[in-house]
């Protein structure tokens, strides 16, 4: 298996985990728009940097399933702190 296969199975692995994370939470409107605003440059940095600049193309399949990854987890993150707290 190479590397952007890798890159795409474990991508869908956290996008499907996060889903559920962040339908649990109920984020705010505005803590998803700003997790996708943030998270494309942070996406970019990722693969810009010397870890994936050989390994992974651009505009491939695994670059875009890594943006949504990155974007993924931030709004989870953000979900944590922001959103709907029930009572146990």
């Amino acid at each position: 298996m190479d590397i952007t296969s890798l890159t795409v199975v474990l991508s869908v692995i956290v996008v499907v985990s996060a889903s559920v994370l962040i339908v649990a939470n109920e984020p705010p409107l505005w803590v998803c728009l700003l997790s996708c605003a943030g998270s494309f440059p942070l996406g970019s940095a990722l693969l810009h940097g010397p870890d994936f600049t050989s390994a992974i193309e651009d505009g491939s399949a695994a670059a875009w399933a890594l943006r949504l990854t990155v974007t993924f987890t931030v709004t989870v993150v953000l979900s944590f702190f922001f959103g709907v707290h029930r009572p146990s």
